[in-house]
């Protein structure tokens, strides 16, 4: 098992609480959750504190995605209360980390919606878990939604000085465009990837400026700079009238690259103007940051996010962004959406957690498993639901499956099938238009995307349910655990397939998800 700094710090705390708060005691470490079919997890720190009630503690590094942190401590809590049969005002959440830059917002959303009692701090350790400080962490007051366009620029160069000489003329040039609420992030390499040429970058980021345009305005606005109705992104009109010449090298953005990019890359907030502007704008650089990655919505790719049928604008909201994640997968996209029809009719005063990936592109998913056993690229569904009335849980679950069979095609030869040709179906990586072909992908492999159900509450006992569409409707069956087999088998049984298809993928795909500015 890897000797985490997460498990040094944790078993610290375990025997330190008094850290904490005094009179804490100590329950348990490592609290196991019901893990059948992936609806459990383990709690971190289990303690009693002076006053009665049971607190979970849970401790996460900067270095995770905070939206799916926040989920997964929504679902311990959840499943936690129910199995125990605890009332929500006897248990507290104490959420722990070394780094408050990303998961400060999300918690602070996460606490709006639910009844829990809910503390967050934030502590030092040096390299053997050992805690030198510790301090509260205010949570956030919800602020004004701002729409950051999915349409961004990325200005290369090969050195720190030539992008930053010219920062002020893309500013300039941004502002002549007649856009008026944006922000140019920084962003340096710091992978170990030599093909990486242009290793310093320039981000630009918008709000777009038709969002606040009377329709004669927007009228007026297409005249002056010409606008093309044919483009497939509106937005994409205003980075024409940026004038060339500007940068070494030029890439388009999107919510999803940002987000791959800051694994290798620092990025930071270089300048800010409009409503963004800092001296205007409640949002703190590191929740700007955010907003671009498209991390609570937005996103085509990824969503994480929490809300309850009790806030109207933000339940359907929540509902547009799971839809828009979805395309690509029919099942989920079918399902998805009449089980969130049941929780608002049945539980309007529920808490939902709600964390989908759905790349739509079984082809690469299967790439990066084979190249470094990195699962969590395939494609996932999951919505936690806490029902703040009666106490029960529902747990919604989708995964890929596997019937059993043998692929016997090569990956060529499925490409061709599928896409017409290989140079089709690098367009469509590029373009991002798997997702059109991603349902006969998914079965020309043998794989579907099941849907199962885990309810947990008093009187009921845990056992998962499939989910299918039938007569227009929810129809729900046992499981066969025969019939659907899970993605690991597949792959212990595809090493020979595998191996072709990475040295297919490498061969025709050059600067793979997470990397930019090759040669």
């Amino acid at each position: 098992m890897a000797d985490r700094l997460e498990d040094r710090i944790r078993d610290y705390l375990a025997t330190h609480l008094e850290l904490i708060e005094k009179g804490m005691v100590l329950v348990d470490k490592e609290y196991t959750l019901p893990s059948a079919g992936g609806a459990g997890g383990r709690i971190d720190i289990l303690a009693k504190d002076i006053f009665g009630h049971v607190v979970i503690i849970e401790i996460k590094r900067s270095d995770q995605a905070a939206r799916q942190a926040i989920h997964e401590i929504h679902k311990y809590v959840a499943l936690f209360r129910t199995l125990q049969g605890l009332d929500e005002s006897r248990i507290r959440l104490i959420l722990i980390s070394t780094e408050w830059h990303e998961l400060r917002l999300p918690l602070s959303e996460f606490a709006e919606t639910t009844s829990y009692a809910i503390d967050a701090l934030s502590i030092t350790a040096d390299s053997s878990g050992k805690v030198t400080s510790i301090s509260r962490v205010e949570l956030l007051k919800r602020s004004a939604a701002f729409k950051i366009s999915r349409v961004q620029c990325i200005y290369l160069y090969e050195t720190a000085k030539a992008r930053d000489s010219v920062l002020s003329d893309l500013v300039s040039a941004v502002k002549d465009a007649e856009i008026g609420d944006f922000a140019v992030l920084c962003c340096n390499y710091s992978g170990k990837n030599a093909y990486v040429i242009f290793p310093f970058a320039c981000y630009l980021c918008f709000s777009s400026p038709t969002l606040s345009l009377s329709s004669d305005e927007l009228e007026n606005l297409k005249q002056r700079i010409d606008w093309d109705d044919e483009l497939d992104e509106p937005d994409e009109n205003f980075v024409c009238q940026i004038r060339p010449g500007l940068s070494e090298s030029y890439e388009i953005g999107y919510p999803e690259k940002l987000t791959n990019m800051s694994a290798e890359w620092s990025i930071s907030v270089a300048q800010r103007f409009g409503r963004l502007d800092s001296n205007r704008s409640v949002l703190t650089d590191e929740e700007l940051i955010m907003l671009v990655q498209a991390v609570d919505g937005g996103s085509s790719v990824y969503l994480g996010k929490v809300s309850s049928p009790r806030f109207d604008a933000g339940w359907k909201q929540l509902r547009v962004d799971l839809e828009s994640v979805l395309i690509g997968n029919k099942k989920w996209l079918q399902i998805a959406p009449e089980f969130l029809d049941e929780v608002e009719s049945s539980t309007p005063a529920a808490t939902v957690s709600v964390s989908v990936y759905n790349p739509t592109n079984i082809f690469l998913a299967l790439y990066f498993i084979s190249w470094s056993a990195d699962y969590s690229r395939c494609p996932f569904l999951e919505i936690v639901v806490n029902d703040n009335v009666s106490g029960a849980v529902r747990i919604l679950l989708g995964f890929l499956s596997w019937n059993g069979k043998q692929v016997e095609d090569s990956p060529k030869d499925l490409i061709d099938k599928i896409f017409g040709d290989e140079s089709s179906w690098i367009t469509a990586v590029a373009l991002h238009g798997t997702f059109e072909e991603e349902d006969e992908c998914l079965a020309s492999h043998h794989l579907s995307a099941v849907v199962v159900e885990w309810r947990f509450g008093a009187n009921l006992r845990p056992e998962p349910l499939e989910l299918i569409i039938k007569n227009e409707g929810i129809y729900r069956q046992s499981f066969s655990e025969k019939q659907h087999r899970p993605i690991e088998e597949f792959v212990t049984a595809h090493t020979a397939y595998l191996k072709m298809l990475g040295v297919y993928v490498k061969d025709r795909i050059s600067g793979l998800p997470g990397t930019i500015g090759f040669e």
